[in-house]
């Protein structure tokens, strides 16, 4: 847990910067690389993303993510719960589902404006399929 307290200390202490990275694009990809560096020393495998605030009051929100992977769960969960006070940001754990799905499945969502077409996530259509390949191989005669 010593790792999560550090990368907390880091993340406060440079807060104004990693804010003035985001807004004003001073330096984004140097501070963005000493936040994953920094994320790094807890573990390689957990991820974040910065969700920009939907109001000038909100805060910007940092998600971290194991991608799925289980084993990283009770550290994302320390992350969020040891998150310090922060001026313009709030720790998240794990990417929220969405809550109220209600008006996506009957149709009365808004659309997304995406420049020179629109999008209803109603509409939207996404096929999985499990494709197996099964790849043989024919035993060489070695004695040959």
């Amino acid at each position: 847990m010593k790792k999560i307290t550090t990368f907390w200390n880091y993340f406060k202490k440079n807060e104004q910067e990693i804010l003035n990275a985001i807004l004003l694009g001073l330096k984004t990809e140097e501070v963005l690389s000493q936040i994953t560096k920094k994320l790094d020393y807890v573990s390689r495998r957990i991820g974040y993303v910065i969700k920009t605030p939907k109001t000038i009051n909100d805060k910007f929100i940092i998600i971290f993510t194991g991608n799925g992977y289980r084993k990283l769960f009770p550290k994302i969960i320390a992350l969020e719960k040891q998150a310090p006070a922060l001026v313009h940001f709030t720790a998240q754990a794990f990417i929220k589902p969405l809550e109220d799905t209600t008006k996506y499945k009957n149709g009365t969502d808004k659309p997304c404006d995406c420049g020179n077409y629109e999008i209803k996530i109603n509409e939207i259509q996404i096929a999985l399929q499990i494709i197996i390949i099964g790849v043989y191989f024919r035993k060489k005669n070695l004695s040959a």
